[in-house]
Order: structure tokens, then sequence, then C-alpha cells
């Protein structure tokens, strides 16, 4: 794929995801969600995390201004947050950033999966499900064993509304009938989300999140999505490149110390 290719391919994908993000802040009972005119996003959640409260500038640059009134009110909430760029970050927004302190820094690859490429054959049988509304408890508990965060945090990501959400699916893959394994597929037009691919730590290194994984991705092309994306962490990167996702961008997370 070349630079032209790649450019156009990651801002169609980053479209999906702002939309992604605001399907689900608009489902939140306190969730409060502004788009400002040059595109950027003010997503708040009230939580205390900073990845759930942040500022996307999805084209890079955009408008610093806006970016700087979002920064500003953000800022005034007394909530850990965070500010997100696609692409390396111009000076204007290093700048902005130092000023609020927001000098942790880190890159999460943006990778995409073109349809058109066959997946591999899938190597022994695995008990994966939907869930739905019903299964919050358990998809929650489990979401959270497996990023080892607050279950406060990752039970917003289990509320009935998003696990019965028309446009997304939740997974669970089990063993001998115990959870070990989440997924969450999203579809926007022809573009497949995947997200929370989260394993319990007794459950590692069994391959169960690149199982899971391409059971999304299956579904998905199955049902006419044209690519799948996800943001992938440092460890992920080399699992899901064996099953054919490529890097198309990064976005880069500012947060505090």
């Amino acid at each position: 794929m070349d630079d032209g290719n790649r450019n156009a391919l990651a801002t169609e994908v980053t479209r999906s995801i702002m939309h992604t993000f605001e399907s689900l802040f608009a489902l939140a009972p306190s969730g409060e969600l502004w788009r400002g005119k040059h595109d950027t996003r003010w997503l708040v959640s009230g939580l205390p995390a900073a990845f759930m409260n942040t500022v996307f500038a999805p084209g890079g640059l955009l408008d610093a201004d806006e970016v700087e009134s979002f920064a500003a009110l953000m800022d005034g909430r007394s909530l850990p947050w965070s500010i997100n760029v696609l692409g390396e970050p111009a000076p204007e927004i290093v700048d902005l950033v130092t000023r609020y302190g927001l000098t942790t820094r880190e890159h999460a690859p943006l990778m995409v999966r073109d349809s058109a490429e066959p997946l591999p054959q899938s190597v022994g049988a695995h008990p994966i499900r939907t869930l739905d509304g019903k299964d919050h408890q358990v998809y929650g508990e489990t979401l959270a064993a497996g990023f080892e965060a607050p279950l406060e945090i990752m039970s917003w990501f289990a509320r009935r509304e998003l696990l019965d959400a028309p446009w997304a699916t939740a997974y669970l893959l089990e063993e001998e009938g115990r959870p070990a394994t989440t997924g969450y597929a999203t579809r926007h037009g022809d573009l497949l989300g995947i997200w929370n691919i989260s394993t319990s730590p007794e459950y590692r290194r069994r391959g169960y999140g690149k199982v899971m994984t391409e059971a999304l991705v299956r579904d998905g092309f199955a049902s006419g999505a044209r690519f799948a994306y996800l943001q992938a962490s440092a460890q992920g990167v080399g699992v899901y490149t064996s099953i054919g996702f490529r890097t198309v961008a990064a976005w880069t997370t500012f947060t505090r110390d």
C-alpha cells in the first residue's frame, strides 16, 4: 500500500473511530460530547481515568485554538484527562500539552486488515459466544481482570446499553465454562472496529487473544465489512501482524505523570 492510499485509509478509519466514540458516549448516562467546528472532539465520562476524559484531534493539528479551548475546559474538571492526536503532533500541540503538564507520551499503532486477504485457518475449537445486556456482569468482570483495571471503570464498557447496541457485538471466550477472554466489535458502514481484546491473567499465553480477534474479524467480514481496524498495544502488534493487520498510522496520547 503506497503512502497516499495508506493516508486515505487512516483518515477513513479515524472517522469510524470518532463515530464509534460518539455512539458510546451518547449511550452513557453521564457522558458528555462536544464536536468543534474543526472536528476536534471533547469527550468526558466523569470516571477517574485519563483515557475516558479526552480531547481528540483526529487530523493532527487541525485548529490549535480549538484544541486549546477544549483543553481549558477539560483542565477545569478536576479529572484525569488526556489529549489524543492522530500522527506526529505539530509543534503547537507539543507546546500546548507542555503548558498543561501532559508530559507523558504514548503511541498506539492504528492497524487495518483488508477483507480481500484470506484469513489463516483456525486451529482447534474454542467456545466463543456472543453476549447481550443480561451478561453485563460477567463481561465487565472479565474485562476488568484482563486489563487489570478497576471494575468501576471497566464496567462503563459493559453496560447493558452497549451490549445491546445494534451497531456492536460483545463476545466471550470460555475455558471449561469459565470466562477467559473478551472482545467487542463495532460497525460503521463497511468498517469493522475491534475493541476490548482482553484475557484474564490466568489464561494468558494460550493464544486466546488471537483466537478472539480472528473470530471477530471472520464474523465482520462474513457480514460485509470491507476493512477491520484496531488500536494495538506494543505487546499486541506482533499478534495482530500475524493475522494480517498492517499499521497505517499511530495515535499519540498525552497524559500527566
